[in-house]
């Protein structure tokens, strides 16, 4: 977890959407947990600095860093008081010294994340418009006096570029590029790939291995284990769900129906109880309706009936045979 977050955390400055993406960055890991309790007791420390005495950070820094880089000894030794109010100056002064530098030098200056049940919709200063799905971690977007520079570090976003002609825009993730001047596409962030798919417009999509032009009906993907740059097949348009709010189904099987709710949305998962009736067909279309209102309209339209059950956050499809 980035330390700008944290400080705004703790300072109470998160948006609702960065407490949430905190809470449950806290909560899937112990690790992360310890890791948050430091800092903040690093943080709480320096609050109570008293001394305003100038000194030089970057000599300090270095020698936290000789300290903190020293090979254990066989028993415990407890840092002093003073070091550790020390320590936490040196960390937060770095910070601000960062967070300065970017906006000072038009780099990252605002961050958006997203928790595994949120979707969130961005406005860009130019015009543009960007959807980051669930489970996304980092998109930031720099100021775009010179350029149009946005950073995806992890997740799925789909993106309806303003046309500039002069100012192409250009998204960085791991060392891939995308640049376009005008165009919609969607762009998904892994630690082992990167997928462009573009619904229309023209896009460069950049990697180690090589550079392809892409145009609407195409995609690429970029394995960096493989280091090969291939070509991805645009499914369904239920793969922009998560963007368009629509789900169209055309004479489709319920186990493929469900696999498409499921990657929907993420506060429930979708179980059919049995197999005899995954081959059932299903047309129907729906925009922006409830999840429950969908499980509904399914369920009545094949004569099965649900269970939804919140304790174990599961809707359970059950029916005998196709009607």
């Amino acid at each position: 977890m980035k330390e700008d977050l944290i400080i705004k955390y703790l300072v109470g400055e998160a948006e609702p959407h960065e407490i949430i993406m905190m809470d449950d960055w806290r909560k899937s890991d112990p690790e992360n947990e310890r890791q948050f309790q430091s800092f903040k007791t690093i943080w709480d420390e320096s609050i109570h600095v008293k001394n305003e005495e100038e000194f030089n950070t970057d000599k300090a820094w270095q020698k936290i860093k000789h300290q903190l880089n020293e090979k254990p000894a066989t028993k415990v030794i407890s840092f002093k008081r003073q070091w550790l109010v020390a320590a936490s100056v040196v960390v937060i002064l770095s910070i601000v010294g960062l967070i300065y530098q970017s906006q000072k030098q038009g780099l990252y200056v605002s961050a958006f994340y997203t928790s595994e049940k949120d979707i969130q919709k961005i406005n860009l200063e130019d015009g543009s418009k960007v959807t980051l799905n669930n489970g996304s971690f980092r998109f930031s977007q720099s100021k775009f006096s010179n350029k149009r520079i946005v950073k995806l570090d992890s997740g799925k976003a789909f993106f309806n570029v303003a046309a500039n002609k002069n100012k192409p825009f250009i998204i960085s993730t791991h060392d891939v590029s995308i640049t376009v001047v005008g165009t919609s596409f969607e762009v998904e962030s892994q630690y082992n790939f990167t997928s462009v798919k573009v619904i229309e417009g023209t896009v460069i999509f950049t990697t180690p291995v090589g550079k392809q032009t892409l145009t609407a009906g195409m995609g690429a993907l970029y394995d960096q284990n493989k280091s090969t740059l291939s070509a991805l097949n645009i499914k369904t348009s239920n793969e922009l769900s998560y963007h368009t709010g629509t789900l169209q189904f055309n004479n489709q099987r319920l186990e493929d129906v469900i696999s498409d709710l499921n990657k929907f949305q993420n506060h429930y998962e979708i179980i059919i109880e049995n197999a005899d009736i995954k081959d059932c067909l299903l047309t129907s279309t729906f925009k922006n309706e409830k999840l429950e209102d969908i499980i509904q309209v399914i369920t009545a339209t094949l004569q099965f009936s649900y269970q939804k059950d919140e304790d174990n956050h599961t809707i359970i499809i059950k029916g005998n045979h196709c009607k």
